[in-house]
């Protein structure tokens, strides 16, 4: 049979585990801290994108973005008016796309 604990056993046992306790709300805790300003990040940049592409959309001229490869990933209105087609169908392609082959 076994052994039972001494008092100062148990008493280092559960000092142990509040120490755990502890570590742990202090890990919850920073966690929250940083989930609320990651929250707030995105709110931020989900504001600053409504700016911009407000801001790209009124101006008047064509305005795309292309990645470090030539494919577009955004444009504007005026773009899309031009190329006689939606955003959706101008992603993805580069300029070569829209040039007539036959030419």
């Amino acid at each position: 049979m076994a052994e039972k604990p001494s008092y100062e056993e148990l008493a280092r046992r559960v000092q142990d585990l509040e120490s755990v306790i502890s570590d742990r709300k202090k890990i919850e805790n920073e966690l929250q801290v940083e989930i609320i300003e990651r929250e707030k990040a995105v709110e931020e940049l989900e504001v600053a994108e409504t700016l911009l592409r407000s801001l790209i959309e009124t101006i008047p001229d064509l305005i795309w973005l292309k990645d470090k490869n030539g494919v577009y990933i955004s444009c504007n209105l005026k773009f899309e008016e031009f190329f006689g087609m939606e955003e959706v169908k101008i992603i993805g392609k580069s300029g070569d796309d829209f040039i007539d082959k036959k030419l």
